[in-house]
């Protein structure tokens, strides 16, 4: 089931919720978070604020950022944007965002492909306020920018992470390979990143 749902969905999810639910419903003592760069900056504040929950910081003991430049609002894009194009969006299994591309697929069948400028107008606000593509604050970050095809692109960012790797790679259940510091996919998510930051910036004008 896991591996069936795997892919991105360009929209906002309740991650964090599911902390809670795996805490308080659940009764679980050490809970794995995958999520975005907020998400995990949030986990990060929860854990050092005096004022943060200590059960969800101490229950959270590992994080896997993902690499993020933005999120859609899921209304416009999907139920008004992709519904607009004639396509059936209950028929969509997967969306992608590739070289400056948006493409959305029904199986292997691609149903649109247009440049990514065309979505522009349905980012959603506070994502033009985020300054982390690579989720800095997680214990491992992942992304598909700067790797080869049938490959991620990750960052052990704490010694927990960087043993998690070592020991997977171990048991065989990662292949890793060096992204060397003057490759092109090394600085290619560098590039990203910087972009991302600067974009943070730019003075955005006030919603309507």
């Amino acid at each position: 089931m896991t591996l069936k749902n795997a892919g991105t969905k360009y929209a906002p999810s309740p991650t964090l919720l599911g902390v809670r639910s795996a805490v308080d419903e659940y009764v679980k003592t050490k809970v794995g978070l995958v999520g975005t760069p907020c998400q995990i900056k949030a986990v990060r504040r929860i854990q050092t604020s005096l004022l943060g929950d200590l059960r969800l910081a101490k229950a959270i003991t590992l994080s896997i950022g993902l690499f993020c430049m933005e999120s859609y609002s899921f209304k416009q894009l999907v139920e008004e944007y992709i519904a607009s194009k004639g396509i059936d969006t209950s028929t969509v299994t997967r969306m992608g965002i590739k070289k400056g591309s948006f493409i959305v697929w029904s199986g292997e069948n691609e149903l649109l492909h247009v440049p990514l400028r065309d979505v522009d107008a349905f980012v959603r606000q506070s994502c033009k306020r985020c300054d982390d593509f690579t989720a800095e604050y997680a214990d491992i970050s992942v992304g598909g920018i700067g790797c080869p095809n049938g490959y991620s692109t990750v960052v052990a960012r704490t010694e927990k992470g960087l043993q998690l790797l070592k020991d997977a790679q171990q048991a065989g259940y990662l292949e890793l390979q060096e992204l060397k510091p003057d490759a092109k996919g090394y600085l290619k998510v560098v590039n990203m990143a910087q972009t991302k930051r600067l974009r943070k910036n730019i003075t955005l004008p006030s919603p309507a």
